[in-house]
Formats: C-alpha cells, sequence, structure tokens
C-alpha cells in the first residue's frame, strides 16, 4: 500500500481578477494540495475558473451578495472529503476551511484586505475567537493558518528599503493587524523583507502579502517562500508556497476504463474464446448451484476481457484542451527566467527584468490566443453530435469547472450538522431508504382472482431486444460492466443471458449479485439548504445484467397491464400512448365543462412523501395479486427484492454495504410499472364518487372535484381524502404519507373575485390554504385558466435559452448556422412551447370576427425569442426585419411555428384509440359551443380536424419479442438489389410485384402476380382515396395484402417472393410497436396467418426491388398503381372483403403532411406582401428557400454573418450607419462621391478598383452582378477575397479570407 505523504502543500496568490492569471497558475499547481486566490477572477454568472481536479469554496453568499468575492479557495480532490470542511464566514472577502491531521485540526483563512478599511480584519478576529471558545473544539488544540493579502506594511516583514511605507499612517493602519497576532500568539511563516509584489510601474518590490500561523504550526513548517518560477502573467503579486509537516488524509486514486478506446472486433474475439470454456447445459439450468456457477464463469469471463482489452485512465491533472506543448514550453521559459530575475531584483537596471517582463507578457498573450483558437477551431468543426453535447451542457446551467462536495448534513432535529463522510451516509440511507412499519415484512393475504394472462418464460428475442435498446457510456453498476458490452456483445451472450434469465422463474432464484447497487448522491437543483438530506436525490446505479432481465419483465407487464386495463384509465404516466399533455388537456376539458354547465371545480395536487422509497414490498405484491398478476411473477419479484444492499457513493466516499428493506429501486427498469400498481388503488378510491377523480402522472397526482359551488367540491375534496378506503387510509396502508404544507389547492370558479381564493380545505393534519395557481407536470395551472404567468414562464426560459447560447453563436466566431437553427427547432421551441396546445388558443381570422381570433398578445410576446434567435442564428445586425431572416432561414412565421408544433398535437390526439380517457372529450370537442370552450375545441376548431375521419393508433399491438412470421431481404444498395432480382426471376416459385402510387390527386395501388409457367399475370388494383388523405406508404402495405390475396387464390403454393420498391413499408412489417399506418400491418400479419395456414410449410420472402430500373415486374406494378390512382379499381369481389367494407381512414402523417404545406404556403403568402419582399427578391428572387442556408453551410461563422449583412443591406456600412444615427454622414469614406451602400462597395467605388478588377478577372460578367456575387457559391471564394483586400470589415471581424484561400 502506497504510503501517505507527510506534508501538507499550500500556494497562496492574488491573482488581479486576471483569468489569464488564474489559468496559468491553475496549469502550474497541480500537485499542491490546497490554492488560497485572492481578487480571484469571477464571471459575469458569478462562476469563477477551475477544472474537475478541485473542489471550489466561495463565501456562503457569494451568489446573492451584490458585492464582488475577493476570496476563493481550491481544495485538490486528492484530500480527502473526510479530512476537511468549510468554515461559513459572512464576508465575500474571506474563506476558511477547517482540516483534520494526524493529531488536530488546523483551520485555515483565506483573505483579502482592503487598503481602506479593518473590517475583514474584525470578522476574522470574531471567527477565530468563537472557534476557540467552542466547547466542543477546546479539547481539540485548534491550530491556525491566516494567509492572504493584507495589505498592510510594517518593520516586522517590510523591507527596510521602503521607507515610504514605514511612515505613521501606514503603521497605524497596520496595528490592528499586529494587535490580533499578539492577542493569538500567531507567528509569521513568511521569512521578513521577503517581498511579495512588483510594483507595476515602479517595478519596486513591496509585501502586502502574509502568512500567519499557531506556533505548533510554525514548528512543524518545512518551508515558506515566494515561487516567482510559478508567477503566473497578468498580476503583479508573487505566489506564496507554504508547506507543513501535517498528515491529511487523502482520498483513494479513482481510475475508470475508457470503453471509448476499446477495440471491439478483438474484444469480442478475446471473450469468445473465454465464452468457450463456461459449460452450458443443452436445456435450461436445472439447480441454484449450476445457476451460480455458470453466473460466476460468465462474469469473470467478462471481467477478464474487460482487463485485459479495455485501458484504464486516471483522471488527469489540471490541463485544459487548450494548453498546448508550446505553452508548456513557454511555461518552463518563464519560470527559469522569473527565478532569475528575482534573484537579481535588487538590481532593477539588469537586462533579466526587461527580458522577464516580455516572456511573461508574452506567455499570458499566448494563453489568451490558444483560448480563443481553441474556442474558434472547436467550433468551426463542431458536428451535429458535439452540438447536442454542448446543448446539453449548457442547458444545465453555468458552472465554475470545479467538482462539487456534499456539505456537513444535519439530521432532522439534530442542532449540528455532521461533516464526517460515514455519518452523513447514515444519514442519506435513513432518508433515501425510510425504515418501514414494524409489521411491513409480514406477507398479505387475501382472496385473489384467476391469472389474467399466462406468463410465458423470458425468450431470446425479448433479451435481444433489450440490449438493443441499451444507451452506451452510461454509469455501470458495481461489477463495472457498462451497457457496452452487452450490446455489442449481445450474440455471444444471448445463450448465457437466456439460460440464466428463464432459472430465474424456474428455480425460483435471484442471485446476490443482481441485488447489490450502488447509490449515487446528486444535489437537486435550485435548493436553498443542502445542508439537508432531502435537498439531494439518490441514484441507483444497478448491474446491467440484472437490469436487462427486470427490462425483458417490465416489456411484459407493460405490454399485458395495456392490453387487460390494468391500470386506472385516468393514470397517464409512464403509458404506451399517453403524455403529460393529455391530463392536462383531461383536466382543463373537465373545467371547462363544468363552467359552461354552470358548475365549478376544484383540484388538490397531492405530494407523496419519498414515494418510491416508502413503497412497502409486501403490499405491493398484494395489489399485483388483486390485478390478477400471475404469481410467478410476483414470487420472482419477492426473491428480487428481498435482500437488496446498497453502497452510497459521494465525493470521494463510498459508504459500508447498507440493506434496503423497502422501497422501489428507482434505478431499476421496473420501477415505474411497479409505482403505477402501487398508487392505483389512490386512483381508485374515488370510483363510486360521482364528482370527484383523480388525474394521475407516475407519483403526481391531483384529485379533481366538480360542483355546484366551492364548498361542494370543498366538501367533495375533503370526502375523497377522509373517508373509509380513501385516500388518506390508502397512504397510512401503503405508507406512503402526503406532506400536507405542500399539498396545493386550486379553485376554479370564473366568478371569484381578484383577491377571493375560495374557501380552505380541512384535513386531519392540517389545514389547505387556496393558491391562485400551481405548477403541474410543468405547467402553471392558475384558477382562471388563462394560463399568463405560465406564459411569463416560457417567456423566460425561452429568453435565458438565448443567453446561454449566445457564446456559442456570436456573429464574428460561432458554430454554424444550420447547428444553431436545428438546437432552436428541436431545444428551445420544445422546451418554450411545452404543452402549447393547452395554453394557447391558435391565432386565426374567423368570419364573425374583425380582428383575429386566438393567444395574439401572447404569441406576440413570444416571438420576441423567436427574433432574438434569428438574429442569432444567421449573425445579422439586430435593424434587420424578422421576416427577411425568416425567409433567409426558411423558418416559419413564429405564430406558424406554433401552430406546426400544436397541429402535431392535436392531430395525434384525434388518432386516440377508445380506451383513451380523452377519446370521447375529442370526438365531442367538435361540435360548437360558445362559451368556455377548452383548448380542446380550440384546436380541433382551428384546423378542422374530425377524428372520426383519423386513424386510430393502438396504445400496444404485439407483445414484446414478437418476430415477424417470414422473412424481409433488403439488399444494401441499388445495384446489389438489381442483381438479386435477376436471380429471384430464374428462380421456381410465385413472384408478386406490388406498388403505390400518388398520381392525379389519387392514391392507389397494385399487385403483380407471375405464376409459373404463365405469361401473363394476374393483377389487382386498388384506389385508396385522394391524395389529401393517404400517402404512398400506406399504398405500398395494402399493396402487400393484395399481393397475399393473390395467393390465397390458388390451390397450392410452395414458395413465393413479393417485391416491393418502397423499403419503409417492408421495416414497418417487421416493427411491433404502434406507429401510423399500423391497422394496415396489422391486416397484413392477419392474411400472412392465413396463408401460412392456407399453404402450410411456405415459403415467402419479402423483398426490395429498386424502382424505375427496368425490372419488368416493378415496371408493370408502377402501371397499375397509376390507374388504381386515378380510381380504375379491380373488381370489389376480388379485392379483400374489408378494403371495399368502407373506406380507409385518413393518415395521420398525410394530416400532418397536408397542414404543414398549408402553413408553407400561408408563409409565402406573408413573405410576397412584405414590403421587403421586391428589395430582397432583387438579390435572391427564390426566397424563402432552403438556399442560402446551403450557401452558408461551408462558410465559417464571420462569412457567414457578413454574407447575411451585405445581402440584406444592413451591414455596417455608411448609407446604413446614417439611417441608425451611428454615422454622420451617408456617403463613402473613400471616395466621398456617393453614398456607401452594398452596391456602391461591390460594383461602383474607385478606392477599390485594383481589387475588383482582380475578381472581374476570376469572375468574369458575374462580377458586375450583385445578385451573382451574393448567391453564388463560386463567387464567395473572390467576394471574399475582394472584402479582404479592400480591409472595410476590418475592424469588426478581422481577416475575411476563406480557410482554403
Amino acid at each position: 500500500m502506497q504510503e501517505q505523504p507527510q506534508s501538507l502543500r499550500f500556494v497562496q496568490l492574488n491573482v488581479n481578477k486576471s483569468n489569464t492569471s488564474q489559468s496559468a497558475l491553475l496549469h502550474s499547481v497541480a500537485d499542491f494540495d490546497l490554492v488560497f486566490l485572492q481578487e480571484p477572477h469571477i464571471d459575469f454568472l458569478k462562476n469563477t475558473r477551475a477544472s474537475q481536479q478541485w473542489r471550489v469554496l466561495y463565501p456562503p453568499k457569494h451568489k446573492d451578495s451584490p458585492l464582488r468575492t475577493r476570496s476563493v479557495t481550491l481544495i485538490n480532490t486528492r484530500i480527502a472529503t473526510n479530512s476537511w470542511t468549510a468554515i461559513p464566514v459572512d464576508d465575500p472577502d474571506i474563506t476558511a476551511v477547517s482540516l483534520t491531521y494526524d493529531t488536530g485540526t488546523i483551520h485555515v483563512f483565506n483573505i483579502y484586505n482592503p487598503q481602506d478599511s479593518n473590517r475583514t480584519l474584525g470578522r476574522l478576529a470574531r471567527v477565530t475567537h468563537a472557534i476557540l471558545d467552542h466547547p466542543d473544539l477546546q479539547l481539540d488544540d485548534p491550530q491556525f493558518v491566516w494567509l492572504g493579502d493584507f495589505n498592510r506594511h510594517h518593520p516586522l516583514w517590510e523591507d527596510e528599503r521602503n521607507t515610504q511605507l514605514l511612515m505613521d499612517t501606514y503603521l497605524n493602519n497596520a496595528q490592528p493587524l499586529l494587535d490580533l497576532l499578539s492577542n493569538f500568539d500567531f507567528h509569521m511563516l513568511l521569512p521578513p523583507a521577503t517581498p511579495t509584489l512588483e510594483a507595476a510601474h515602479s517595478k519596486n518590490h513591496t509585501r502586502p502579502d502574509n502568512v500567519f500561523a499557531s506556533p505548533e504550526l510554525a514548528g512543524n513548517l518545512i518551508r515558506c517562500r515566494t515561487a516567482p518560477e510559478i508567477r503566473p502573467p497578468c498580476t503583479d503579486h508573487y505566489p506564496i508556497v507554504t508547506e507543513l509537516q501535517v498528515n491529511v488524509a487523502r482520498a483513494t486514486p479513482s481510475t475508470f476504463r475508457n470503453f471509448r478506446k476499446v477495440d471491439w472486433p478483438d474484444f469480442r474475439k478475446k471473450l469468445a474464446v473465454r465464452l468457450e470454456d463456461i459449460p452450458l447445459p443443452p436445456g435450461n439450468l436445472t439447480s441454484v448451484d449450476e445457476f451460480d456457477t455458470t453466473l460466476r464463469l460468465l462474469l469473470d469471463a467478462l471481467q477478464a476481457t474487460i482487463d485485459d482489452e479495455v485501458p484504464e485512465t486516471r483522471p488527469p491533472p489540471y490541463a485544459k484542451r487548450w494548453f498546448s506543448k508550446e505553452l508548456n514550453d513557454m511555461c518552463r521559459e518563464v519560470s527559469r527566467t522569473g527565478r532569475r530575475a528575482y534573484r537579481l531584483r535588487d538590481t532593477p537596471q539588469h537586462p533579466i527584468h526587461h527580458e522577464y517582463r516580455t516572456l511573461r507578457n508574452r506567455y499570458g498573450d499566448r494563453i489568451k490566443q490558444a483560448k480563443r483558437d481553441h474556442w474558434e477551431a472547436w467550433i468551426a468543426e463542431a458536428d451535429m453530435k458535439s452540438i447536442w453535447t454542448v446543448g446539453k451542457y449548457v442547458r444545465a446551467g453555468s458552472t465554475d469547472g470545479g467538482r462539487s462536495s456534499i456539505p456537513p448534513i444535519r439530521r432532522p432535529g439534530a442542532a449540528e450538522p455532521t461533516r464526517h463522510s460515514a455519518e452523513k451516509s447514515t444519514i442519506f440511507y435513513e432518508t433515501f431508504f425510510p425504515a418501514p412499519p414494524p409489521a411491513a415484512a409480514q406477507r398479505v393475504h387475501g382472496t385473489y382472482p384467476r391469472d389474467v394472462f399466462d406468463f410465458a418464460n423470458i425468450s431470446d428475442a425479448q433479451i435481444v431486444d433489450a440490449c438493443h435498446r441499451l444507451k452506451e457510456f452510461k454509469a455501470p453498476g458495481p461489477d463495472g460492466i457498462p451497457n457496452e458490452v452487452y450490446k455489442k456483445c449481445t450474440d455471444l451472450l444471448l445463450p448465457f443471458l437466456g439460460r440464466l434469465f428463464r432459472a430465474t422463474f424456474d428455480l425460483e432464484h435471484y442471485p446476490d449479485a443482481w441485488k447489490e447497487s450502488t447509490t449515487v448522491v446528486l444535489r437537486k437543483p435550485g435548493r436553498a439548504d443542502y445542508s439537508i438530506a432531502k435537498s439531494y436525490r439518490p441514484i441507483a446505479l444497478m448491474n446491467c445484467m440484472g437490469k436487462l432481465l427486470s427490462s425483458c419483465v417490465t416489456d411484459v407487464l407493460e405490454f399485458q397491464a395495456e392490453k387487460l386495463g390494468l391500470l386506472p384509465n385516468t393514470h397517464f404516466g409512464g403509458r404506451a400512448g399517453r403524455t403529460t399533455t393529455d391530463s392536462l388537456h383531461f383536466i382543463t376539458k373537465t373545467i371547462r365543462d363544468a363552467w359552461r354547465a354552470k358548475k365549478v371545480a376544484s383540484i388538490l395536487f397531492l405530494d407523496v412523501e419519498a414515494a418510491f422509497p416508502s413503497a412497502i414490498p409486501e403490499r405491493l405484491f398484494h395489489f399485483m395479486r388483486q390485478l390478477g398478476i400471475p404469481e410467478l411473477i410476483v414470487n420472482w419479484l419477492r426473491n428480487k427484492l428481498r435482500g437488496r444492499r446498497t453502497r452510497l457513493k459521494f465525493d470521494d466516499f463510498t459508504s459500508q454495504l447498507f440493506e434496503i428493506i423497502s422501497g422501489i429501486d428507482q434505478g431499476c427498469p421496473l420501477s415505474v410499472i411497479l409505482y403505477k400498481i402501487y398508487n392505483s388503488l389512490l386512483i381508485r378510491c374515488a370510483d363510486d364518487l360521482a364528482s370527484t377523480f383523480p388525474v394521475a402522472y407516475i407519483d403526481d397526482v391531483a384529485a379533481v372535484a366538480v360542483g355546484r359551488t366551492l364548498l361542494d367540491t370543498t366538501a367533495d375534496l375533503r370526502t375523497y381524502m377522509t373517508r373509509p378506503r380513501g385516500a388518506l387510509h390508502w397512504s397510512r396502508k401503503a405508507n406512503s404519507f402526503f406532506n400536507i404544507p405542500k399539498l396545493a389547492l386550486v379553485h376554479f370558479d370564473p366568478r371569484l373575485l381578484h383577491n377571493d381564493l375560495g374557501p380552505d380545505l380541512d384535513l386531519p393534519g392540517g389545514i389547505v390554504h387556496p393558491s391562485a395557481s400551481t405548477k403541474f407536470l410543468g405547467v402553471i395551472v392558475d384558477g382562471k385558466l388563462k394560463f399568463k404567468q405560465h406564459a411569463e414562464y416560457a417567456l423566460a426560459k425561452g429568453t435565458k435559452w438565448l443567453q446561454q447560447f449566445g457564446r456559442l453563436a456570436r456573429p464574428k466566431n460561432g458554430i454554424r448556422a444550420k447547428h444553431v437553427l436545428t438546437l432552436y427547432k428541436q431545444m428551445l421551441i420544445p422546451a418554450m412551447l411545452y404543452a402549447a396546445s393547452v395554453w394557447i388558443t391558435p391565432q386565426r381570422k374567423v368570419a364573425t370576427r374583425k380582428n383575429t381570433y386566438g393567444s395574439v398578445g401572447l404569441i406576440r410576446k413570444l416571438a420576441r425569442v423567436h427574433r432574438q434567435a434569428c438574429l442569432l442564428i444567421t449573425g445579422a445586425m439586430r435593424t434587420t426585419a424578422t421576416d427577411v431572416l425568416e425567409a433567409h432561414l426558411n423558418l416559419l412565421p413564429f405564430h406558424l411555428l406554433v401552430d406546426s408544433c400544436i397541429v402535431r398535437e392535436a392531430t395525434r390526439l384525434c388518432s386516440l384509440p377508445s380506451t383513451h380517457p380523452l377519446h370521447p372529450h375529442v370526438h365531442r370537442a367538435t361540435c360548437f359551443v360558445k362559451r368556455h370552450r377548452s383548448p380542446l375545441h380550440e384546436v380541433l376548431a382551428a384546423y378542422d380536424l374530425h377524428p372520426t375521419d383519423m386513424e386510430t393508433i393502438a396504445a400496444v399491438r404485439l407483445p414484446p419479442g414478437w418476430r415477424a412470421p417470414f422473412p424481409v431481404e433488403v439488399a444494401p444498395d441499388k445495384d446489389a438489389a438489381s442483381a438479386k432480382e435477376d436471380l429471384w426471376v430464374t428462380r421456381p416459385g410465385h413472384r408478386i410485384y406490388t406498388d403505390g402510387s400518388d398520381y392525379e390527386e389519387g392514391v392507389g395501388t397494385s399487385a403483380v402476380l407471375y405464376c409459373p409457367g404463365t405469361v401473363e399475370p394476374t393483377i389487382l388494383r386498388y384506389h385508396l382515396g385522394p391524395s389529401s388523405w393517404h400517402t404512398v406508404y400506406e399504398a405500398e402495405i395494402v399493396g402487400l395484402i393484395l399481393g397475399i390475396s393473390l395467393l390465397l387464390r390458388l390451390l397450392s403454393v410452395a414458395a413465393a417472393s413479393c417485391a416491393a420498391d418502397n423499403t419503409p413499408c417492408l421495416l414497418a412489417y417487421q416493427n411491433c410497436k404502434p406507429h401510423p399506418a399500423h391497422y394496415l400491418i396489422d391486416h397484413l400479419l392477419d392474411d400472412l396467418a392465413s396463408l401460412r395456414d392456407r399453404h402450410p410449410g411456405i415459403k415467402y420472402t419479402l423483398r426490395w426491388v429498386p424502382g424505375h430500373r427496368g425490372h419488368d415486374g416493378n415496371e408493370r406494378a408502377d402501371a397499375e398503381a397509376k390507374r388504381a390512382a386515378t380510381g380504375d379499381n379491380s373488381p370489389e369481389a376480388d379485392l379483400p372483403r374489408w378494403l371495399t367494407r368502407d373506406r380507409l381512414p385518413a393518415s395521420l402523417s398525410k394530416v400532418r403532411q397536408r397542414l404543414n404545406e398549408t402553413f408553407r404556403k400561408a408563409a409565402r403568402a406573408e413573405w410576397t406582401l412584405s414590403p421587403r419582399a421586391p428589395r430582397a427578391a432583387r438579390v435572391d428572387p427564390d426566397l424563402p428557400s432552403k438556399k442560402f442556408l446551403a450557401l452558408v453551410a461551408p462558410l465559417p461563422r464571420r462569412q457567414a454573418s457578413l454574407l447575411i449583412q451585405l445581402r440584406t443591406e444592413h451591414a455596417p456600412l455608411n448609407y446604413h450607419l446614417h439611417r441608425i444615427t451611428k454615422a454622420d454622414s451617408a456617403l463613402c469614406p473613400n471616395c466621398q462621391q456617393a453614398r456607401e451602400t452594398v452596391a456602391h462597395l461591390l460594383l461602383d467605388c474607385p478606392e477599390y478598383e485594383g481589387a475588383r478588377a482582380r475578381m472581374r478577372h476570376k469572375l468574369g460578367p458575374g462580377a458586375t452582378s450583385l445578385q451573382y456575387l451574393l448567391t453564388s457559391s463560386k463567387a464567395l471564394p473572390h467576394l471574399f477575397q475582394f472584402l479582404h483586400d479592400t480591409r472595410r470589415f476590418a475592424a469588426p471581424y478581422g481577416d475575411l479570407l476563406l480557410p482554403d484561400q
């Protein structure tokens, strides 16, 4: 075992608020234990700069204080968190830390003392006295270190030659410090007359910085000196290095396996060799011993392969990616020169000082340049993968780059918090895994119904599907085997996983290895007090092998729960085909319907404390058996949840194993379905209450009551909560207690006056006072359903996004427009317009109204974010009109963008199955009502949607692990597919060719059957309907159905193939999940089953044939499909009966396509009417289009920004600057002959005739066309060469040459 270090090393420096100085210092002090900074760099978000090597310590009120923080302490992560704790000092100029060492405790205070005040010294003295007087610390004999920038001068430490600093004024200022040092008997550690500052102008050396310590620590001093060799640029102070002979415990160095650098083919090869040595029975495992042996050998093989093939990595010391080898060499040179200059400090005329200053300045400039170059190179090369990563971090908020730590935690009811990690882990354990009632472990007995479904053991197909769903590069469980191994090696591991998983049911044995987890403790964002355990959340990291099995069982339970209706119908959370928006629509529709009936509504929003951890397993098993879930699954789950153990992990500490007696594992795939079963009785306990019903989303529950008066609804809510077998009864039985102070009550009565919130709700345990609004499922719901507060919240959310992403897209240096546009459309818009169909009424013209109907003002307010985003994306000047930017970006105007978001949700609502609780509400919402129109009424009317015309998308379709009955053959490319087609033509058997066509505003399909020995094929055609209702994709599926219909007529078929030129429909045939047009796939599967019955043993293949490649069968099918599109159907008697019974419903995909096309046409019409359109057309007549984005796609940010400015004529030229009062004259500053417009600059100004001539030589006549210069990709390199030569835009943009010029 490595010997513990016997010394504590720390460095202090005033970095003069410089980011460059702080960055350079941290690169040089990676091997120090602590860094004490005075006047640190603090950015506008109140963050300093650090890395994951350091834990950052700020003053307690750093974020909220209007005063600038002038003291920050960095603690190396190699110091065990058990060894230190922060001392809260309410002063922006002091940070302090207590360090426990082998024989005592050191309290280190990092001080910045201003020149004009002794306030900081007074606070420092009071805190020191408080520690000395604390009864619990007196036996500890605490030791102290005061260090920092004291800004005091005295002969005790100042060089006697600095006589100007030894006058009475300075001595008087230093006297309070001297008195404190005398009172506490502190010794000065830095030798006298050692200068710590070199004045920037006079180069005089002085001593404002100091280090003072208790006598015992002074006796343990190894060294205390200035360190000119690590002095960074941009500060006039010298670092002070102190080393004490004390032994502070270190954290165990952490290592991790870097699975991103694995050679997977080699990994698979090595694993396969090891797996061959593991004996496997031909059938299932037959004993627990055989199970345990197989599992142990499998884990050993995996771990041995990981040890051999996965490189081990240790977190690097402080090093930023921009810190190059050149900077490293320069740093060493500066260090060497600094040491020489410091030794010759008394000889100011020596040339070494000039050399040192020059080197330091150059080093500082190179650091700034390296940061800038690295950033610009990254954003220039950023692809969508890296952009999404950055988007995720930006959305998470700003940080200082350091590693966070858990502060001392206070046990409920305790006066003092604990700083010891072991004690913290116990508090976290008691909070995250609360002790169940004494009777919790007892089995609950009852009379249960028969099993509602037969459980078939886990299939290999289910395991394969579960492995394919795994996300890579997620933290593994205690065994250290991550998802990537199972995903990359599924085929190798399947024989073992299948036998092991099935044996857990057959043998009723769940191994202990899968019951062990690691619980990571993470902060909940935005909490006011992080000294209480409830401000943290547990994240369970479970072994991936066990999670795979749980995922397979989850698939079965989720499928059967939906298929059999085992869950309450108003439970929306975590269910297929249901969203948070559905529950919000259900609530708002109910309230509006009540108002229309002259009734009112009240909603009690319930909050269950520690919902998942408080669940009692035996109560869960009882609920499951009451639902008829097979006892085999329940017993398996009992084995899984019995004997669970976990280690809590936070900072550098890992706890002992704790036993988990109750609760549902939140990191387990089963957790959501299990909790939905667990709280189903909370939802069902209102089944016999006519006017009250709960709406649930996993553990978020809203109890809705409707009545004549608010007194009635309040009484109904109280009945729901307090009656026998009501909500409080469930709470007691389920050990899931409501936090009464956190319950929210909102009354919905349009007649309530502004200040009247309605009656209170009196419950056992407290009174719930009504509030004007509350947040439910991410939407602020108010009593009037005006959603004004939520609109403000959405606006703030969008504005914050723009502010965070602003640095990524500056006009001069930023990521490319297409990436920012993608982030805007796929991150900002969904976040800002979340649940928009609930709180935004689409704006539209209504015949009976003079003004535009809808949420016009709200949309206009949110459009501010849209405009700012357009400016951000393009890099245009702020004076540019929004519609011009939208036309260049091919982006819908904001009100139409809102429409496109709402339409997606509205059309989905129209396709809900009859089992969905919103289904009847959606269908009734098509009827016109004048008063209290719900959001459903509004969106259906706005887009003229009719649910009865729309196809239905089921919640679930086919069971987990389902596989298509016949194979699908899809060649890698068209040439390979054509070659295979030539082979199929020569093979014996029947050949079917199908095709779909959208032709002359109709959609049709055909199937052409070639039988062996016949020349003319048999043909079926079917007209699906108008192209406004149907898609070619649907037609292709119907064509496959017609092909099977042709085969069903034949007496005998041994082999057949069906060729289609549409690969999506072939892939959809293999998809067991619900999706648009799946009802046609379901018919196809039914017909395939009939085909197998009709022709036992048939070999049938679905295959892809490329279209329009001269293949006779495909060409004939294409011609027949066009005939069908015009309405030329085959006789009804020849077609499948269900196709002729009723017309096919409208395609969900087609309705969305049609509406989105309507929005695009409306946008084009608005652009045509814009007064700016004619001027823009002179430059680019194709606007709006995608051409501009394609044009600027290869351009660096600065060139793309300048191009949009030139195209819009809102450019930093005098003509435009004069119009916006930013220039005194509109005339060209060079020729003074004409207004400086874009055309004048590019075509006319005589000052640039030489550069223009060179451009004409390259481009020919095109150089005289403004349109050609600003729209042609061939012209752009020469255009930017011209602009670079003119130097007209050098000030804002610098070098304008393209990278390859």
